[in-house]
């Protein structure tokens, strides 16, 4: 694929543009037009990793880690660099996003405690949104600098501010998906068994892979 590309230099516009992607949409629809086979076999092996729902943090990375390797025109490996991902620091990080989860839920029941019963539902989207915007930085993170999991945790958290035109897209893309497959969830089944997480992970990538550079440009692996 990546000679494919190089070898693409002349002719129509369109086509050199889903061949060498740089804007954020083209790599968006360079990924789905090359590799939707692949986010899909992702999508379905990921969901049967979760099944032990423990494993749902190490599969995520997994499959993350494809994404980004393919973002960042590296070589793929595609069950060595999935399952090496998915092994890796695997107990902290699912300590993080045990965290991650469990501090949303918490700070809803307060309100409910208070007396205020619907309080603890704006509080527990709130929350849950901020949860979902961090772990959309960390994953990409993770998998893709040589840092300590907490150490990502804290960068996430002051790129998710300081890039914050890049929080909004993540935002207003991925995270209304995941909403709209909550609230619609009878309808989205379908969805979330195809390509839901694929989709998810590869939007959050594809907008979180500039900022991680920027950032942390000396600890980003070479492979």
């Amino acid at each position: 694929m990546k000679k494919e590309r190089d070898m693409v230099q002349f002719g129509d516009s369109r086509k050199n543009k889903i061949l060498n992607p740089e804007t954020e949409s083209e790599w968006f629809t360079y990924m789905l037009k090359f590799y939707w086979k692949e986010l899909i076999g992702m999508n379905l092996l990921t969901l049967l990793l979760f099944l032990p729902v423990v494993t749902y943090p190490a599969a995520i990375c997994g499959m993350t880690n494809i994404i980004m390797l393919r973002l960042r025109e590296k070589r793929v490996e595609f069950w060595k660099d999935y399952f090496a991902e998915f092994r890796n620091q695997f107990f902290r990080r699912l300590l993080w996003v045990l965290i991650l989860t469990a501090a949303p839920l918490s700070l809803s029941l307060y309100p409910y405690i208070l007396g205020f019963e619907k309080g603890g539902s704006v509080v527990l989207l709130l929350a849950g949104g901020v949860s979902f915007l961090i772990q959309a930085y960390m994953f990409p993170m993770m998998v893709t600098v040589d840092i300590p999991v907490a150490k990502a945790f804290k960068n996430s958290l002051i790129i998710m501010a300081i890039e914050w035109k890049t929080t909004l897209k993540i935002l207003f893309t991925s995270g209304v998906l995941i909403l709209l497959c909550v609230i619609f969830f009878l309808y989205m089944i379908p969805l979330v068994v195809i390509i839901l997480l694929s989709l998810v992970q590869l939007i959050n990538s594809i907008y979180s892979k500039k900022a991680i550079e920027k950032w942390a440009t000396k600890d980003v692996k070479s492979q």
